[in-house]
């Protein structure tokens, strides 16, 4: 799961479409960074989503970690403004953070928020393991 850093600012500062244009330039080089059988996707609002079927943790770390650096260096121009901003990346890895679709990317959005709550590297796995419970024939996550 990826984050455009203070993303809100950009639309304040610049304007929306500034914006978009960040959006799209952060689309067009998660493509580039990712391999031919993953998904890029927009979540909603500045969030995106990469599917990496089948990843080992080394290749999500480097893909998250070149796309945290390359975007870093990325300007976009609008109105002869020239922007620059960051993003912030959060990882889970099926079965290991989750035994469903919405477990996994519960532990990556808190992964991502890990990121940006001054994680040196912009980038986080889930330091969240899953933990099965099983009490009175209900289910617990923990």
């Amino acid at each position: 799961m990826a984050d455009v850093d203070h993303f809100k600012q950009i639309n304040d500062r610049y304007g929306h479409k500034a914006g978009d244009l960040m959006l799209m330039a952060l689309g067009d080089l998660m493509k580039k960074c990712v391999r031919l059988a993953d998904i890029v996707c927009r979540y909603g609002g500045e969030e995106f989503v990469i599917v990496m079927p089948g990843a080992s943790e080394a290749t999500v770390s480097k893909c998250a970690e070149e796309i945290r650096s390359r975007f870093q260096e990325l300007r976009v121009v609008s109105e002869n403004q020239e922007i620059q901003a960051t993003v912030s990346l959060g990882a889970a890895i099926y079965p290991l953070h989750g035994s469903s679709v919405d477990e996994v990317f519960v532990h990556a959005d808190r992964a991502m928020y890990q990121a940006k709550q001054g994680d040196e590297t912009g980038w986080s796995f889930s330091r969240f393991s899953l933990t099965v419970k099983h009490f009175s024939g209900a289910t617990h996550y923990v």
